[in-house]
């Protein structure tokens, strides 16, 4: 559970701002703290803040080390500041509902205020409050899974203080010649440059010498270039059929603007279709050159422990492990040296880093029924992905493995820890994965289209009927040069060349049923929703030469998460 409460200010100010919205430059001073919170729960959450601020991308940010001066920011080029001050954090033991029987977990909360600076000015352009919570077992565990949600709370800040304001260019997905037309999706005059996302949500409204009137709300659904995006209609009430209208009618005396706001201020609306939309989301990841044909260089930033807790031979086996789990990623080329900063790191030329955290370890016993003292250790990761090139922090995840012993304390630490190998493995390949393209269909089910081969074949120079079908299976342009093996799993997607990850459409799912060569594999197809024909019409009829079909590759997420984005 977490609330939040938005505290806007200079509202118009900010409208006015929109209309010319553009990619500005925003440092995030260090988190300060008016109560107690120890560094490494700082740099915790100052992470998760510049990972949420990363994926609002009409700002670009950039982590800062020290406290520094609006004046001094200015001159560095930047537009903005982000300040974050924690002013409450505190823990305390859950009880039993309707009970005040004390339970075994404990509830962190943390509340702290957020403010975007004007450096040019010094003025306050908007502040909130953020509080969030979560509860664990282990206090500790309870502040950093309390510190995830952060992210999503910061995009939403970022959302509602520096909106998108765009106008529509054209109605699709609609006959706007009905009489009872609906306007399901639009086309509208902001794209990647002014910083619209996929799954940014707007407000739509009807403007009439600046007055607004609002006739309903919208979700992106492509970014088609710098300049233009296609988003999805939800009307208020008859809203999509208002747009429809409204734009057969447009005689100059009225505009139809879409203002992007926070999906969590529509409530169901906005949570819906977060749901829904998340379903062929997955870990934020490096993004792959399709070019590429060697591995990423990737290596280690640090693997420290948090506390006096964690013993130094824990501390040492979960190195162990570590380099045993990144030593079997194929995908990456694993620089075992550490590098301690970015500058090492690049000198070096890594591609990527991993830094891991031993958060806490546990260690307790109990009794069995004969009275055998049994040993339980409960060993706590935090693992983050770095883009080394970018400077920028890409993902970070937790970890936490218990296990238990009849033989000893360190047995059972050990096993605990042992464990974290397949963790770290998972992480990696997530984060740091290999992409190709799909370039020819090797099976397929072919079937014609009737109604187009007669119509085709009633006009004067009759070209053949276009082919339909569905693709079971293709080739990749990569192979075991860049890791692929046999059994390896991708996400495909269409994408608009030159666009990237926000024109990316999720068509399904791909698995290499051979051993690959150097440079090509062959995947068996599974689709979403049709994709599997979307493929075949893409491939087997090339009616746009703007479009390609792309595979991106994943950890495997069990059955459960590999049919959740096939549904």
């Amino acid at each position: 559970m977490r609330a939040r409460e938005f505290l806007l200010t200079a509202f118009a100010a900010l409208i006015a701002m929109s209309a010319n919205a553009q990619v500005e430059k925003v440092y995030m001073n260090p988190v300060q703290s008016a109560v107690s919170l120890d560094s490494n729960k700082k740099n915790r959450l100052q992470t998760k803040l510049i990972m949420g601020m990363s994926k609002a991308h009409t700002l670009k940010t950039t982590k800062g080390q020290t406290l520094t001066a609006n004046g001094q920011l200015a001159s560095d080029g930047y537009k903005y500041a982000l300040n974050v001050k924690v002013t409450e954090a505190s823990h305390k033991q859950d009880e039993e509902l309707f009970s005040s029987k004390k339970k075994d977990t404990y509830t962190a909360t943390v509340k702290m205020n957020v403010a975007l600076v004007d450096v040019t000015n010094g003025k306050e352009v908007a502040n909130s409050v953020f509080e969030c919570s979560a509860s664990n077992k282990d206090i500790n565990t309870a502040y950093y899974k309390a510190f995830n949600t952060v992210d999503e709370d910061i995009i939403d800040f970022i959302d509602n203080s520096l909106p998108v304001t765009a106008e529509m260019i054209e109605i699709y997905q609609s006959d706007v010649d009905k009489e009872d037309a609906e306007a399901k999706g639009v086309k509208v005059n902001k794209g990647s440059a002014s910083g619209v996302r996929r799954d940014m949500m707007f407000t739509v409204y009807k403007e009439v010498g600046g007055n607004r009137t609002e006739i309903g709300k919208a979700r992106c659904e492509q970014v088609l270039s710098a300049d233009e995006s296609l988003l999805k209609v939800y009307g208020k009430e008859d809203g999509d059929k208002t747009v429809a209208e409204l734009f057969k009618n447009m005689d100059g005396s009225f505009n139809v603007v879409f203002v992007s706001r926070s999906k969590k201020l529509w409530g169901k609306l906005g949570s819906g279709v977060t749901k829904v939309f998340k379903k062929d989301e997955r870990t934020n990841y490096y993004e792959p050159n399709l070019d590429r044909q060697a591995k990423l260089k990737v290596g280690l930033m640090g693997i420290t422990a948090a506390n006096s807790g964690v013993t130094k031979d824990a501390l040492e086996l979960l190195a162990s492990e570590t380099v045993e789990g990144l030593s079997k990623v194929t995908t990456i080329d694993f620089v075992r040296q550490l590098h301690p900063t970015l500058e090492a790191a690049r000198k070096a030329g890594l591609d990527g880093l991993i830094n891991i955290t031993f958060d806490k370890l546990d260690q307790t016993t109990s009794k069995t029924k004969e009275g055998k003292t049994n040993y339980e250790s409960h060993a706590y990761i935090s693992i983050e992905g770095i883009n080394v090139h970018e400077g920028s922090w890409i993902e970070m995840t937790d970890a936490d493995q218990p296990h238990s012993s009849m033989e000893n304390a360190a047995e059972a630490v050990k096993k605990a820890v042992d464990a974290m190998d397949d963790h770290i493995k998972k992480f990696a390949e997530d984060v740091f994965p290999v992409a190709g393209k799909v370039m020819e269909i090797k099976e397929a089910k072919d079937y014609v289209d009737k109604k187009s081969k007669k119509k085709k074949n009633e006009e004067e120079n009759a070209q053949p009927a276009k082919q339909r079908g569905s693709v079971k299976a293709a080739s990749i342009s990569i192979g075991s040069n860049v890791g692929v093996r046999k059994n390896m799993m991708f996400d495909i997607y269409k994408q608009i060349k030159g666009v990237g990850a926000d024109s990316r459409v999720f068509l399904g799912t791909g698995k290499v049923s051979e051993n690959p060569s150097a440079t090509e594999a062959v995947i068996k197809i599974k689709g979403s929703k049709k994709g599997d024909e979307v493929i075949y019409d893409i491939l087997k009829n090339a009616t746009d030469d703007s479009i390609e079909i792309i595979v991106i590759s994943r950890a495997f997420d069990g059955i459960g998460g590999f049919l959740n984005r096939l549904l």
